[in-house]
C-alpha cells in the first residue's frame, strides 16, 4: 500500500488492530530455523529491498558466481583488509538497485 517501510513496521500502530479490520503489519516475527551443514557455503540475510526484485535462487546464483570470480583474489583482498562478505553484500545491494 506504499505506507510501510521496514524500519517503521514495529511502531506504526495506525496499521494495526483495532483501527483496521485486518492487520497490515504484525509485531510477531515470522521465524524459521534451518540447520547449516558442511555443504552450505554462505547465508544471505536481506530485507524486502532485495527480495522484492530477486528470488532466492537468483540471489544464490549471483553470490555463488561472484565467489568463484573473487576466489583468485582472496589473498590480495585479505592483505588489503577487504572483506569478501562486504564486497558480496555491496554487489547484492547494487544489483537490487539496478533492478
Amino acid at each position: 500500500n506504499g505506507m510501510l517501510a521496514m524500519t517503521r513496521a514495529l511502531g506504526d500502530h495506525l496499521l494495526k488492530m483495532p483501527i483496521l479490520p485486518n492487520d497490515v503489519v504484525s509485531n510477531v516475527p515470522d521465524i524459521t530455523s534451518t540447520d547449516l551443514t558442511g555443504q552450505d557455503s554462505f547465508i544471505i540475510l536481506a530485507c524486502d529491498g532485495l527480495w522484492d526484485v530477486m528470488n532466492d535462487q537468483q540471489a544464490v546464483e549471483l553470490v555463488s558466481e561472484s565467489l568463484r570470480e573473487l576466489a583468485p583474489y582472496a589473498r590480495q583482498l585479505d592483505a588489503e583488509g577487504r572483506s569478501t562478505a562486504e564486497i558480496l553484500a555491496r554487489m547484492l545491494v547494487e544489483e537490487a538497485l539496478v533492478r
